[in-house]
């Protein structure tokens, strides 16, 4: 739907600038041209979405794997507070600045 929109979009644009009324070759010539550079803006887009796309990616795969340590983090404090473990009592925690939620301003 939006390579759609996008055609209509520039199709106005054309025929306001006053592009679609040439003829003979080179209307043709300038067509091909525009077609051109229509393709190369559209792979561009395509691109650049396919790279916003991993960055989600990865973003969300960062996430999952702090959600999975602060779980580890969280499931070796109640073993610990159970008597298993490495014999402290206290959870471990975390390194500064490792969460990066954490807005509090500890100096």
């Amino acid at each position: 739907m939006q390579k759609k929109a996008a055609s209509k979009a520039r199709g106005k644009k054309r025929a306001k600038k006053g592009r679609g009324s040439r003829k003979g070759k080179e209307k043709v010539a300038y067509d091909e041209e525009e077609e051109e550079e229509e393709e190369e803006e559209e792979e561009e887009e395509e691109e650049e979405e396919e790279e916003e796309e991993e960055e989600e990616e990865e973003e969300e795969e960062e996430e999952d794997e702090e959600e999975e340590e602060d779980e580890e983090v969280e499931e070796e404090g109640e073993d610990e507070e159970e008597g298993e473990g490495s014999g402290s009592k206290e959870p471990r925690k975390r390194a500064k600045g490792s969460n990066p939620w954490d807005c509090s301003d500890e100096d």
